[in-house]
């Protein structure tokens, strides 16, 4: 026969008639099992009344250093700020490019005119006409080619015009 786990303190007689007393009548209150009063509450009565404002301490409080609080705010916003990111680059990319894609079209109407003022008797005058149209239309439908390439072409056309307006010596 197993032997019975029991407790290591052995009760008094007095508590087994009192924890037999609060198990007969359970709404008595805790104290009847407990033998002495709480003791931690005695003496409490005298700062029960005391309230003299927040608590001060003479520590000062040290700042969080400024490379902490921007690694919390990072993990806390780690995807939107990723997000983010890239919808700048992107949009960066895109309005570079529509505003290089301005300053061809202007370059390109103003070679448009300066074509016009070339003599009609000459030949380069239509040469330089088709290859400007060839440039808007490419342009017009978004071929893969790069502003670089459509610079170097309307370089090209302008140094035709340039060398064309130069009397030959």
């Amino acid at each position: 026969m197993a032997k019975k786990h029991r407790g290591q303190f052995k009760k008094t007689s007095d508590q087994q008639q009192q924890y037999k007393a609060f198990i007969a009548n359970p709404s008595s209150a805790l104290e009847g099992t407990i033998q002495s009063t709480n003791e931690m509450l005695k003496g409490s009565n005298e700062y029960k009344d005391y309230d003299n404002g927040p608590i001060q301490s003479n520590d000062p409080i040290k700042k969080t250093p400024i490379r902490y609080q921007i690694w919390d705010w990072l993990k806390k916003n780690i995807i939107p700020t990723i997000i983010g990111t890239i919808v700048v680059a992107i949009g960066t990319a895109v309005i570079t490019h529509a505003i290089k894609i301005a300053v061809i079209n202007q370059r390109i109407e103003y070679l448009e005119i300066q074509i016009q003022t070339i003599y009609s008797d000459n030949v380069t005058k239509e040469y330089l006409s088709a290859q400007l149209e060839n440039i808007k239309l490419e342009l017009s439908n978004g071929f893969a080619l790069s502003e670089k390439d459509f610079e170097w072409r309307i370089k090209n056309i302008e140094q035709w015009i340039e060398s064309m307006d130069k009397p030959s010596q």
